[in-house]
């Protein structure tokens, strides 16, 4: 019975292409930037009352988020009214396991001095091929998740479990949408989530790193550049710092392995992104700011790694006449990432394996990621999570695009999914 379904709903995710395509376009043409999710967010949860889901909207409490250690830090005066997470859910008969179908909202922003093939949110379909700021990061995923339910509900299969789309604000600042829908139980260690992040049909992706952003304040001596051989130079004394940092990087990358890691180039980025220094072009400065960011592997504790780090600098500095008397301030702030992983031999990431097999004949290879949500829903849950979608490419770039092909790719590994989680009653 449960091959002809399957068969069934591969020839519905064909027929629904069409269908597919041009609501991700659709979506795509949405300016949804981070604190701009309104309009979307009221576009999906009417497409998901026309299918006949129940259908739910929450407001983020910011106040409760911020309790979180999780909690990444916003302005203050950030408002989450109005700007909700939207669920859809195709109810099953309570007596299997749940899956949902994850997707975020928000965009990051265009840069105005950038020219593209395109405008960036015309959603413009060309050779198999849909343009425009996020199509790939993530409106593709969007779709496939909503077109999803569309024919789940369309065919009337008795599931067992429920299957719920997911549609979340805020991700790309850091995870506050999903922070809060972790918080409030959307996610059930009888569950399991696919974040439908563009990865491509061809990896699963079970963990993420931890990570945290670092400030390092390098003192020096201020004074006119007349004076540059006397005194020592907050920018002169910083590259001393950087060096350490860069010596710090070589190490972990020497001394830590993961399996699920071994196929990166930089298993455990650590370096510097941002220096700020001088005040006035012809005066030697007197302190100098690094900001960087530091990570970890799933396994490691980012808070001790970054305790690790702090150590290490300032013992390797220490021999430094300078930094004998002068110390250097070192602080983390902003971001922060614990790290996150679903087990690879879990039976989800089975299934989800087989049915990317059943679709095309390939099986997936299953590695780890960077930062990303998976650690919410993981971490708070104990739910199985994973990113896995439709590819695409260049995310967050110039001509960002996603794949038609990879969306119909994508929405049979859902449903086929769907089938073998949450069971046929």
């Amino acid at each position: 019975m449960s091959e002809e379904i399957k068969k069934q709903l591969i020839t519905e995710a064909d027929k629904y292409k069409d269908r597919l395509v041009s609501l991700v376009s659709k979506l795509t043409q949405f300016d949804s930037f981070i604190g701009d999710e309104k309009e979307i967010a009221y576009f999906i949860k009417d497409e998901l009352n026309k299918i006949g889901l129940e259908v739910r909207t929450e407001d983020v409490d910011h106040e409760l988020i911020k309790k979180r250690k999780e909690y990444i830090p916003m302005p203050e005066n950030t408002s989450y009214k109005d700007r909700p997470n939207v669920y859809g859910t195709l109810k099953g008969n309570g007596n299997g396991r749940d899956l949902y179908l994850f997707g975020h909202t928000d965009v990051v922003p265009v840069d105005e001095n950038t020219t593209w093939k395109f405008p960036p949110f015309s959603g413009e379909i060309v050779d198999n091929k849909i343009y425009g700021r996020g199509s790939a990061d993530m409106k593709g995923g969007v779709g496939v998740a909503i077109v999803a339910l569309e024919i789940l509900k369309n065919l009337n299969l008795n599931l067992k479990g429920n299957v719920t789309g997911q549609f979340v604000i805020e991700e790309e600042a850091g995870g506050n949408g999903t922070l809060y829908a972790a918080l409030q139980n959307e996610f059930s260690p009888n569950g399991a989530c696919i974040m439908l992040e563009p990865t491509g049909s061809h990896q699963i992706m079970v963990s993420n790193r931890g990570a945290q952003y670092f400030r390092i304040t390098v003192p020096g001596t201020e004074g006119g550049t007349e004076y540059h051989r006397e005194i020592d130079s907050a920018i002169d004394n910083a590259y001393i710092v950087i060096s350490a940092i860069k010596k710090f990087s070589d190490y972990r990358e020497s001394t830590v392995t993961h399996p699920l890691y071994e196929h990166e180039t930089t298993k455990v980025p650590t370096a510097v992104g941002r220096i700020m220094s001088g005040a006035w072009p012809s005066t030697i400065p007197g302190e100098a700011v690094l900001e960087g960011t530091i990570e970890c592997l799933p396994g490691e504790d980012i808070n001790k790694i970054v305790k690790e780090f702090e150590i290490f600098i300032n013992k390797d500095i220490s021999t430094v006449e300078w930094f004998k008397k002068n110390k250097i301030k070192f602080e983390t702030f902003g971001l922060f990432f614990e790290s996150g992983i679903t087990n690879p031999d879990h039976e989800f990431i089975k299934i989800l394996s087989n049915s990317t097999i059943a679709t095309d004949n390939q099986k997936p290879n299953v590695i780890g990621g960077g930062g990303s949500d998976l650690r919410l829903p993981v971490n708070i849950n104990k739910c199985p999570t994973v990113l896995f979608g439709p590819g695409g490419g260049p995310i967050h770039s110039v001509d960002e695009w996603v794949s038609t092909d990879e969306l119909v790719k994508m929405l049979k590994v859902c449903l086929l999914t769907a089938i073998d989680w949450c069971g046929i009653a």
